[in-house]
């Protein structure tokens, strides 16, 4: 799949070999950068194992890639999720600057460019990280760190008594549906973000794509879909709010993927609200709105926190989403909504070891 509408990117990290003979080490020593981060652009890309500029790690926007540049306030997600154990982000640290925050043997090298480190969201390393993200974004024209993901851990007294739980589906696969014969009605969305166009007809995909190893996964398009055995268990205790559509093969619209099918959530009301944080990356939060859309229906291209919703909004089904998307209308990409579950359903997906979903508490307000 060839990339779309490509705008002018970071460079591509070089060995670290090459950029010694190249270029000596920057000195940063008057860094003063404490009130700037990162901006991104977002294009289409193939999932592919090579870590690119800017790339989001998190499992809701696998296939995208983004773009550093400079700019945008520096906050930190941390502030607001004191409810949890611990929070910590991983990254993917530039191996020719790594030297500057962290010590020779700290986080792993993966390949000879690039090193993945954990670093919590309290510790002085996390905010150093986005200082040294613009530093050498406007000095060397390069990033400190190109892809990133949270991790957040909950007490077990609080997985246990919460009420609901966000859901992100950890598998993501090509082709999307639309690149197989999936039609969408693109006037129903919004003339503003693109979000929301409806689907017309079943889910077309070729079984031989389908995952083998999970029970739940997203296509890069965002179209989910679950097992037969998945199936089976949540109409045996009677989830409500998810309905479970054929999925067929192209060109054979009689011939259903019987041992997977769509999941789709029935409603969509569930009010997002602070302190929840929207954004470009860990330190950018987007100021200009560039991925907010004027008519309110999107909320931003990247969650940054837990989800607070509103009490009065989640109804009373397993399975409910957000009336705002998340994401970016962009080639095969679709923004899409915030799927959240019943602790009904979390103890479900637990005791009958459903996988390819992780689950993450939900404030209510």
């Amino acid at each position: 799949m060839a990339l779309a509408n490509k705008p002018k990117a970071t460079p591509s990290p070089r060995s670290h070999k090459a950029t010694k003979k190249a270029k000596a080490k920057p000195r940063v020593a008057n860094v003063s950068c404490a009130n700037r981060g990162m901006n991104a652009v977002v294009l289409q890309s193939p999932a592919t194992a090579q870590v690119n500029a800017g790339e989001c790690l998190s499992p809701a926007n696998a296939p995208e890639i983004c773009a550093t540049d400079s700019g945008g306030a520096h906050k930190t997600p941390a502030a607001i999720t004191s409810h949890m154990k611990a929070e910590s982000c991983e990254f993917r640290i530039d191996e020719d600057f790594a030297h500057l925050l962290f010590e020779e043997g700290e986080g792993v090298r993966l390949g000879t460019s690039v090193r993945k480190v954990v670093v919590r969201t309290d510790d002085p390393k996390y905010r150093r990280v986005g200082e040294l993200q613009h530093f050498l974004n406007s000095t060397e024209g390069k990033p400190f760190f190109y892809g990133w993901k949270f991790h957040r851990v909950f007490d077990k007294s609080e997985l246990a008594t919460a009420e609901r739980f966000h859901v992100e589906f950890l598998k993501h696969f090509e082709p999307a549906g639309e690149e197989n014969g999936t039609r969408y009605d693109e006037d129903s969305g919004c003339p503003a973000c693109g979000s929301g166009a409806i689907q017309i007809g079943p889910l077309v995909l070729p079984a031989r794509r389908l995952p083998k190893s999970v029970d739940f996964a997203s296509t890069i398009g965002g179209e989910k879909v679950a097992s037969a055995r998945a199936k089976r268990i949540f109409e045996r205790e009677r989830i409500s709010g998810v309905e479970f559509g054929p999925i067929v093969s192209p060109g054979k619209v009689d011939d259903q993927n019987g041992g997977w099918f769509q999941l789709t959530i029935k409603s969509a009301t569930v009010s997002v609200v602070p302190p929840t944080l929207f954004g470009i990356g860990p330190f950018d939060m987007d100021d200009e709105g560039m991925y907010r859309c004027p008519a309110g229906d999107k909320l931003g291209l990247n969650r940054l926190s837990v989800v607070t919703i509103e009490r009065a909004t989640q109804g009373k089904t397993d399975f409910i989403s957000s009336a705002g998307y998340v994401g970016v209308r962009r080639g095969l990409l679709r923004p899409e909504r915030l799927i959240f579950v019943s602790q009904k359903v979390r103890q479900l997906i637990e005791s009958e070891r459903l996988r390819g979903l992780s689950l993450e508490v939900a404030q209510l307000t």
